[in-house]
């Protein structure tokens, strides 16, 4: 399928700090819309809040996320329909500790929820600004893959994520599948928009995780780095290849399953070119974050040794002066296999088709 790119200019979806800029309806309608929040909003630049200057510096993407979610309008409009106010969202919420390395691994969780609350307060001011119509809950899902790139894709027709309990052997189980497959909560998206709320987690899941890798740059350029600033790296990477094999698995193994006991389901999601579209950007960035962990813990060897520090690097241990931390592997070894199965790469290969 032909993708076809709506040309539109900068958006007034924000009214607090910053500049505010204007956009005009895009000249060109078809199967999703483009969006740059970066064009759209011009937020400040400097922060005395530590976290928030971390962002700017080391994760830009997650801090115009953040100020956009956080100052979107509380109640919003598409077209004639007003829905109910949004509670009014705050990554402060998500920060507990009070000591600062104990606070970034806390930013780690509100940049992934963050970034939930503001795909989905700008998936409805969006619909507005390009003057769609609203006649049901579900009509478009809107992803966010960087400050210069978000996707509006069309809701297209789907199943509970539920339904994938018998396809999927128990062996096969992994850490989430409880929270977000079964027997999950009615609440989860994974539940009430299917794969749409699949890909919602894996786009998250890969921004906390983008978050966590970029935090070397700022351990690393710190005056004196100690063994607690290299730990609290560690432990903020030693999730990502568990959330990004288990999303992965999932979303292939929907299709599998659509294709065999809902045909008319599966056919309409191959034929949403906006939501392949997005999937294979997350995916593809998302899989050079994973391949690039042995880089980076050459990185951080090389870092941790000018400190005189021990430090060693095998598969999932890693060796810190005297202490043995973990990245856990354990879902990603045991999905591996699969996802390098014929039918998932097939499967793969037409979602990387739009």
């Amino acid at each position: 399928m032909i993708r076809i790119v709506p040309l539109f200019f900068m958006a007034t979806l924000i009214t607090c700090g910053g500049t505010v800029n204007t956009i005009v309806k895009p000249a060109v309608i078809k199967d999703y819309y483009l969006f740059s929040l970066k064009d759209a909003i011009s937020p400040p630049l400097k922060s005395d809040d530590p976290l928030i200057k971390i962002l700017i510096d080391y994760y830009r993407t997650s801090f115009y996320t953040i100020y956009a979610a956080e100052n979107a309008p509380s109640t919003i409009k598409v077209g004639n329909h007003t829905l109910p106010p949004w509670p009014k969202a705050s990554y402060k919420t998500y920060i507990h500790a009070t000591e600062l390395n104990r606070q970034i691994l806390d930013m780690i969780v509100a940049v992934h929820e963050m970034h939930h609350a503001y795909e989905g307060k700008y998936r409805y001011l969006l619909m507005d600004k390009f003057g769609l119509s609203m006649t049901g809950m579900y009509q478009y899902e809107y992803y966010a893959i960087d400050e210069t790139l978000g996707i509006l894709v069309p809701h297209g027709k789907t199943f509970p994520a539920r339904e994938l309990t018998n396809f999927i052997p128990s062996e096969l189980r992994t850490s989430f599948f409880k929270i977000y497959i079964a027997p999950s909560s009615d609440n989860q998206a994974t539940q009430n928009t299917g794969i749409f709320g699949l890909l919602g987690e894996y786009s998250a899941f890969f921004q906390d995780a983008s978050f966590s890798f970029a935090l070397f740059d700022y351990f690393n350029g710190l005056n004196n780095p100690n063994e607690k600033d290299w730990q609290t790296f560690l432990w903020g990477i030693s999730t990502v290849h568990e959330s990004y094999s288990q999303f992965r698995f999932w979303i292939l193994s929907y299709l599998l399953y659509a294709k065999k006991e809902h045909p008319s389901v599966y056919e309409d999601i191959l034929s949403n070119s906006g939501f392949k579209y997005a999937f294979s950007e997350i995916d593809k960035r998302f899989t050079a974050l994973i391949v690039s962990m042995n880089k980076v813990m050459e990185k951080t060897g090389a870092a941790v040794s000018k400190l005189k520090y021990k430090f060693s690097y095998q598969g999932e241990k890693v060796l810190l002066i005297n202490t043995f931390y973990t990245i856990s592997m354990k879902d990603y070894n045991k999905l591996t296999p699969e996802l390098n199965r014929p039918e998932y790469k097939e499967m793969l290969a037409k979602l990387y088709s739009y």
